[in-house]
């Protein structure tokens, strides 16, 4: 664990975690991935539509993309446990960009049917995954306990800016050059941040043996851990909506953007607006949260998810539906990263990695059947009637868990890592 000598500079920024060397390394690294991931989303969810023609082809390819993370996401988080975050982090990273840069030359050299894309898609999905727990769990490697909400919201602060940065970037090369060309910068870039994670000093895991039944009785402690304690399980029931219905707004933007005029710029647009709004809402989540708590800053965020996707949904022109984007992305990105935080918080330590893998789960693997319900809703009723509903049903989902678990709004991480004003868990 690094010293922290320009600890208190950080944490006036309410950026605490960045005060450690080997954190700001991983910072970095995981800028420019999550960089290369937004190309790639935009680059892959264009040459769907191109091939299709049609918001189903885009729905189906982001189904076929997502549904490894659905499968095969809490085995992840074991495998990580096994072998070690960092090793899988940029074992993932590397196989992932491997496989873009090469389904990027394909395009180049002979083009992209939906069926091959829709492989591809698969292809990747299953790389991807087996790294995304570990990119989540590694920043307890990298800081001490106390900074680790500081840690997830910088981690987030990074998925944010990837989206505007590779969702600008990939706008203009979509618009100038082919397909092909968006694909294999992204693959490169991926490639190369593994290089990075290989090179951060964090110790392999000491392991211990299988025992048999050890790929399922390990998961189903956690999940029995997290639906016996009420406040996990209502953050949990929460997250499911959120991963079902809000993320799903990733296969409808492409449309969305055709629908209002936009192109391939306008679809670039949307995406950095997301990110624009998650950036701006994690450099100051820290404050946030010693401000009202970390519950009170999860319902602050799901309701702006709510506000931007109603407000998208009912927009006639680009502009006024990139602003909401923008409120929409700020929503995800202090929802995901204070919940993600408080969840560890709440867990016991020996099960925090499950319950970091059974979050992914929920919030990025539900997303198939978000991509396929919204295809199905948006094919009869277009992309931006769909974002309306999908905003009115985490709505009420929101409403529910308030109504049923009321002390959400007050619980908060005190100094000493202990949440307060969690009811008891149950047994």
């Amino acid at each position: 664990m690094d010293a922290a000598p320009a600890r208190s500079r950080a944490e006036r920024l309410g950026w605490s975690a960045l005060a450690f060397p080997s954190f700001r390394t991983f910072f970095g690294a995981t800028l420019v991935s999550n960089t290369a991931t937004f190309i790639l989303s935009a680059g892959i969810n264009w040459a769907a539509l191109q091939a299709s023609g049609s918001p189903a082809g885009v729905a189906g390819v982001g189904f076929l993309f997502a549904l490894p993370f659905t499968l095969l996401t809490l085995h992840a988080g074991l495998l990580a446990d096994w072998f070690g975050g960092k090793r899988m982090l940029a074992l993932s990273l590397a196989l992932t960009g491997a496989a873009v840069a090469g389904l990027g030359i394909l395009a180049l050299v002979a083009g992209l049917p939906w069926a091959a894309i829709a492989v591809a898609a698969v292809v990747i999905g299953t790389l991807s995954v087996l790294g995304s727990p570990a990119g989540m769990t590694i920043a307890q490697d990298l800081v001490p306990p106390g900074l680790l909400p500081s840690a997830m919201t910088l981690i987030w602060i990074t998925v944010n800016f990837g989206r505007i940065a590779g969702g600008l970037f990939a706008g203009v090369t979509l618009a100038l050059y082919p397909g092909g060309v968006t694909l294999l910068i992204a693959g490169l870039m991926s490639v190369g941040t593994a290089l990075a994670i290989v090179r951060l000093p964090i110790a392999s895991p000491v392991r211990a043996p299988l025992a048999r039944g050890a790929l399922v009785a390990p998961l189903l402690e956690a999940a029995g851990h997290a639906f016996r304690d009420p406040a996990i399980a209502a953050l949990i029931a929460l997250t499911s909506v959120m991963g079902t219905l809000g993320l799903a707004f990733n296969y409808q933007l492409p449309v969305a953007a055709t629908e209002l005029g936009g192109g391939a710029n306008g679809f670039g647009a949307l995406v950095a607006a997301v990110g624009a709004g998650g950036l701006l809402a994690g450099s100051i989540a820290e404050r946030l949260m010693r401000r009202i708590g970390q519950g009170g800053v999860i319902v602050l965020g799901a309701a702006a998810v709510v506000t931007g996707l109603v407000l998208c949904g009912l927009s006639p022109t680009l502009p006024l539906a990139v602003l909401s984007m923008g409120i929409a992305g700020a929503g995800f990105a202090i929802y995901g990263a204070t919940t993600l935080a408080l969840i560890q918080a709440l867990g016991a330590p020996a099960v925090r990695g499950r319950l970091t893998a059974l979050f992914s789960l929920l919030y990025w693997g539900l997303m198939p059947l978000g991509a396929i319900l919204g295809g199905i809703v948006a094919s009869n009723v277009g992309a931006l009637t769909t974002l309306l509903l999908f905003g009115l049903g985490i709505m009420v989902a929101l409403v529910i868990v308030l109504l049923l678990r009321p002390e959400l709004v007050r619980m908060r991480v005190d100094a000493d890592g202990r949440v307060v004003g969690r009811p008891a868990p149950a047994g």
